[in-house]
Parts: structure tokens; sequence; C-alpha cells
């Protein structure tokens, strides 16, 4: 059956940061004045040549991640910078508001890091940004996270939605499937919470479906 496939929008990825030694006690925390996220998974290989031929050997998966963020106030810009002085690691998601299951889940990737490089710039005519690179643990793990309906309103400045892991198993994500989750969206309307397309993201990419299931 063919597809009617949306596409997705760079506004609707989401970083949301806690530091690792604090996964028990609080949820995760959106950084607030998100301007951009760059996340880039690679693998590189190399061949050896033999009397039979090459054979190639693949290394494992390193993850560049960036995000930028007009700095603030807020106590999670204060945790990156924390991490970076004290070399403490990071959970971090980052989460696509235009993509969701059946359960009413966001699909996200999930990974362990640490602040390599934050960049501060300060110009006299605009607001101070920040540009912080991550250096990525082992390899990011994708899934469904939960955002609560009551903190969608706050989206475009301040969110804590991602539950504390003592809250709910895996902090109320679900793992990926590969045998069903491969090109999965359900609509907003048609999830089991009964958020609507509005409430949930834009609708220019909230209303996306997949084959039915």
């Amino acid at each position: 059956m063919a597809k009617n496939l949306n596409y997705l929008q760079g506004a609707d990825a989401l970083v949301f940061v806690r530091p690792l030694s604090e996964a028990g006690n609080k949820p995760g925390a959106l950084i607030p004045y998100q301007t951009g996220a760059n996340f880039e998974p690679s693998r590189s290989s190399k061949s050896k040549e033999t009397k039979s031929g090459s054979l190639p050997t693949l290394a494992s998966v390193e993850t560049d991640f960036e995000v930028d963020f007009i700095d603030s106030t807020d106590a999670t810009s204060d945790e990156i910078y924390d991490s970076i002085m004290n070399a403490t690691t990071l959970e971090v998601w980052l989460v696509q508001r235009g993509r969701r299951n059946a359960e009413g889940k966001y699909y996200a990737w999930y990974m362990r890091a640490m602040p390599s490089k934050d960049t501060s710039d300060n110009d006299a005519d605009s607001q101070s940004t920040r540009k912080v690179k991550m250096t990525v643990q082992g390899t990011p793990q994708r899934g469904w996270t939960a955002l609560p309906d009551e903190a969608q309103e706050e989206i475009n400045y301040v969110f804590y939605g991602l539950d504390s892991t003592t809250k709910e198993a895996h902090g109320n994500g679900t793992d990926w499937n590969p045998s069903t989750d491969e090109g999965l969206n359900v609509p907003a309307s048609n999830s089991k919470d009964g958020a609507s397309s509005s409430s949930a993201a834009p609708s220019s990419t909230a209303s996306s479906t997949s084959d039915d299931h």
C-alpha cells in the first residue's frame, strides 16, 4: 500500500537534557530558546588488501551532536556548563514532535554524552548565543517517549516533561522495534491519549500517516 508521507520540520526537533546523576530524581528538561541541532551518526571503514581481494573493516559508530540556543538564566543552561567543567555525563534526547506512534509517544533518539566545546557569542546588538558540541558515548538508541499534555503550551520557551526513571520504567519511553516501527507515524487525532493535532504539533507535520498496522 502506498504511503501518504509528510516531511518533518526542523522546528519540531527538540533537545532535552538531564545530568545522568539526577536520572532518578527529576525529569529531562528542554534546553530553552533552541535555534538548531545537528545529529550526525557515522561509521568509518577501511580495507585490507589480500591476495584474494580487498576485505573491508567497519569501525564502531561515532556520533557528532551539536545544539545551538540563546543563552538564558534557566538552570538547564547552567547544567551544561557544569557538565563540561566537572567532566560529568548528560543524558540527551533528540525528540521529533512531528512523528508519533499509536500510544501518542514521540519518536526520539537517546544518548549519553559529555560536552566537549561550549562556545558563547556575545555581540552587542543581539542576544547571547551558545553552540554546544557533545561527545556521544557508545551508540545512540532510538525509541518513543511521552510528552505530558500540560507542558505543550510551554514548549516554545521551557519544558519539563520527560519522566524521571523512577516514575515508570525507561522514563515512560518505549524501545524501538525495527519489525514494526520503521516508517511508523500515527496521526495525533488517532492516538490513544486523544490529543488533537493542534496541541501536539503544527498541522503541517503532525498528521502524517503510514501503512496500516
